[in-house]
């Protein structure tokens, strides 16, 4: 479903509060497209968005984009498969915001859609007062071994706990234009995720203020700019 031409300045909105599902269906994968004005245009995520592979294959991909995507509190979404990868669900809007209240999205619904699919928030700079950047002032934690991807054309902010303890969980961060900044209250926790995998990649620097600090489980990797990390759990004699 799509409002507006891509970079149309004329307000636009795309809005789902029902089901819609394409699942995979002999190893072909569904697609799933909220796309509103990336200029102007808003997508309300609501309902259900299913783009699973319940019957064998993998999972599909849904995305919701606009220049400014709101989910709703009862929005579901799904790209889990029964025996192949889980998909991915993809949102691309202008700044995007994690929050309890007056977000973009709360830290629990992001949790729960990673219980159900890979989950990858990206941003561009805005045409006018937006900034490009990702914050995450909620506290977001799933369990489940799939990964966590933010792609901010200026900064991404971590001003709360990013927690994950699936086998094989991973966290991915980028700031192609400034820097991933760890803040007080925040922490990147991948303790209890054996096997995990933390990738940073800050264009101006990775910076850890007022306590903010990573915590990685002792078979964790840890890649930062593109240069890889050795994590030691334990000193020899």
């Amino acid at each position: 479903m799509t409002a507006g031409a891509k970079d149309t300045l004329l307000a636009s909105v795309v809005n789902n509060t029902g089901v819609v599902e394409a699942r995979t269906v002999e190893n072909k994968n569904g697609t799933i497209t909220l796309l509103a004005g990336m200029k102007a245009g808003t997508t309300e995520a609501g309902g259900t968005l299913d783009a699973s592979a319940p019957n064998g294959g993998n999972g599909g991909f849904i995305e919701t984009s606009g220049a400014k995507v709101h989910v709703a509190d009862d929005f579901k979404v799904t790209t889990q498969a029964a025996s192949g990868q889980t998909g991915t669900w993809l949102v691309d809007p202008t700044d995007f915001t994690v929050a309890a209240s007056g977000g973009d999205i709360t830290g629990a619904q992001v949790g729960t859609a990673l219980g159900t699919s890979n989950v990858t928030y990206t941003n561009s700079l805005g045409a006018s007062g937006t900034v490009g950047n990702i914050n995450v002032n909620d506290a977001i934690s799933w369990s489940s071994p799939n990964a966590l991807t933010l792609t901010a054309d200026a900064n991404v902010n971590i001003n709360a706990a990013i927690t994950a303890t699936g086998l094989g969980a991973a966290f991915n961060a980028t700031a192609l234009a400034g820097a991933i900044n760890v803040n007080a209250g925040g922490n990147v926790n991948m303790a209890g995720a054996a096997g995990s995998a933390v990738t940073l990649q800050g264009a101006t620097g990775l910076n850890f203020n007022g306590g903010g600090r990573i915590d990685l489980a002792p078979t964790s990797s840890l890649t930062i700019n593109g240069n890889a990390y050795t994590v030691i759990s334990a000193l020899g004699a």
